[in-house]
């Protein structure tokens, strides 16, 4: 398997290599009679409303890291929810990992333009990894556009950050080429992405004194824990600097970061699982529709204290606990409910084509991909996270 930082996502989430078997059922949630008392316990003293959560986290810290699985369009609109919130108390910054550094000035004047621009959003998503054609992302930045529309002239405007740097996916030929290290080179010549966008984060925030969501991807927004098994395969392909971003983060400004899970499946070494054995679904299912969503710190509480299990981040780690992964835990419904973000119709055209041939995230695909190809690949990758959503009951 491959397992080096640019193709993580693609081997663990999106498998256009065909490396997984996927499970065809994934088992009842489960938990013995006394964790749910625990839990439940925990539920009814520590939890918040999720929005009220997350924003007050700020109160006490200064950058608060959202981590998310991907392609789920309930946690994506769930970030953009938060901005109005997220600016009444003094919050104006949105890092993201799924735009470019690069892109910032782009970025800016969308947001600050008095008629939206949804075709440069497009080319935004486009720029960062050309297969990253789904509405809820470019939605993420129209409800920053209309919020800011709302700001009397003159007012300071929300930004969202682009923290990812270009990665050229040009010389990832094979699957091989994925651990020889003089080839991963090449490909993140322009930097290692983890600590880029901490680079980022740094520069945009820390520097200035702001605080600032951001927002990325779940393996990214670890702050003490360390992954032993990315540490190892990122060392084998020659990376430098294995810590990730959130490590980066806390290392640098300490408890001022805070690192918050979106409730979500787990990668597993054979598909997607349940979290931590399931123990939240099964609480989950025994609450009332109207109270399945909320927010709570993980340390010292029922919740922090249950055990992950899962290789792909318990290894060398036989102790590990949620709370030894992450701060904070949000919850947005049962998992069984969730849906795929929406693709964007014709996100790959005649125009953008060559440009995603070349730089599609993977080995090579041949000169001979059409279009329509790419965007039934995009349609692919939105259906396929569909069918294994319905895995879960």
């Amino acid at each position: 398997m491959i397992g080096v930082a640019i193709v993580l996502l693609f081997v663990f989430v999106i498998d256009p290599f065909g490396l997984f078997k996927p499970k065809q059922t994934v088992a009842a949630p489960k938990a013995t009679v006394s964790e749910l008392t625990s839990l439940k316990s925990a539920y009814a003293q520590d939890a918040h409303p999720a929005s009220q959560y997350v924003v007050g986290l700020f109160k006490s810290h200064e950058i608060v890291m959202v981590g998310e699985l991907g392609r789920i369009s309930q946690q994506v609109d769930f970030v953009a929810s938060l901005i109005p919130d997220l600016y009444k108390a003094g919050v104006s910054n949105l890092g993201t990992e799924y735009a470019l550094a690069s892109d910032q000035k782009q970025i800016d004047r969308v947001l600050t333009a008095s008629t939206y621009d949804a075709k440069a959003v497009d080319q935004i998503l486009f720029d960062r990894m050309v297969i990253w054609g789904f509405k809820e992302y470019a939605d993420l930045f129209h409800a920053a556009w209309q919020f800011n529309q709302t700001l009397p002239k003159g007012e300071k405007p929300f930004r969202i950050v682009g923290l990812s740097v270009t990665q050229e996916y040009q010389y990832l030929k094979s699957q091989k080429d994925a651990t020889d290290p003089e080839v991963v080179k090449k490909v993140m010549a322009n930097g290692i992405p983890d600590v880029f966008m901490a680079q980022v984060i740094q520069k945009e925030f820390i520097d200035r004194g702001e605080k600032a969501l951001v927002y990325m991807s779940f393996d990214h927004v670890f702050t003490t824990y360390r992954n032993k098994q990315y540490t190892d395969r990122g060392k084998t392909a020659g990376i430098t600097n294995t810590e990730r971003t959130g490590n980066i983060v806390y290392d640098r400004i300490g408890t001022k970061a805070f690192s918050v899970c979106l409730h979500s499946p787990w990668s597993e070494p054979n598909g997607l699982g349940y979290p931590v054995g399931g123990a939240i679904d099964a609480l989950i299912k025994t609450l009332l529709a109207g109270s399945q969503s909320a927010g709570f710190t993980l340390a010292g509480t029922a919740f922090g204290n249950l055990p992950v299990k899962n290789p792909l981040y318990a290894t060398g780690e036989p102790n590990l606990t949620l709370a030894g992964m992450f701060n904070g835990y949000v919850i947005l419904g049962p998992i069984s409910e969730y849906k795929a973000v929406t693709p964007i119709p014709d996100f790959i055209n005649e125009a953008n084509l060559a440009t995603a041939i070349t730089y599609f995230p993977g080995p090579n695909i041949p000169s001979t991909t059409t279009a329509q190809d790419l965007n039934n690949f995009i349609a692919n990758m939105s259906k396929n996270m569909d069918v294994m959503l319905k895995r879960f009951k």
